[in-house]
């Protein structure tokens, strides 16, 4: 039971809330699940204890069935996605960080394949991500350069730090 259960029936340790928005007794997917005899999936919550901290979780809830088929009530799972949560805020703050960049930010395999390429790496060299994303990094690469690269990797496949260094690199169309 639940703060947004009726009292005296639940202990004041916890409520439940979906979109920010306490849950009622009967909109809790254990009982949606047993009043209209459907599973109910997927069903994100926020767990508020008492003390303020909170959960986030994915419930899924399943009618039980008698013999002759009439719902007898249901069982419910519920899995705790808080750190997911923050992981996926996170990289979404990340990512909008590289979007924004005024800096080419270009991500790439340790085999030298790019894999990322922001809108600032569009602007300075020309090719968008489309035409830059599975190619070879070696193609913002005169010759000459190519051992830059090389080291460069090495350094990360030895979980090092690559020194910061002086480079000229090619846009399209061959522009320095």
């Amino acid at each position: 039971a639940s703060l947004s259960a009726p009292a005296p029936e639940a202990p004041s340790n916890f409520r439940v809330l979906h979109h920010d928005k306490p849950l009622t007794p009967d909109s809790l997917p254990l009982q949606v699940c047993a009043r209209e005899d459907r599973p109910v999936l997927d069903f994100e919550e926020t767990i508020e204890r008492s003390d303020g901290t909170t959960l986030a979780v994915l419930a899924n809830a399943v009618p039980l069935h008698d013999a002759t088929g009439r719902v007898t009530g249901s069982v419910a799972t519920f899995q705790d996605v808080t750190a997911l949560k923050a992981a996926l805020a996170s990289s979404a703050r990340y990512a909008a960080i590289v979007a924004s960049s005024e800096d080419a930010i270009i991500g790439k395999t340790l085999d030298g394949f790019v894999t990322d390429w922001n809108h600032a790496a569009e602007k300075i060299f020309g090719y968008t991500a489309a035409e830059m994303i599975g190619q070879r990094v070696t193609r913002l690469l005169s010759e000459e350069r190519t051992s830059e690269e090389t080291s460069a990797l090495e350094c990360i496949r030895r979980n090092e730090r690559v020194p910061q260094f002086e480079t000229v690199r090619l846009g399209k169309h061959g522009r320095v």
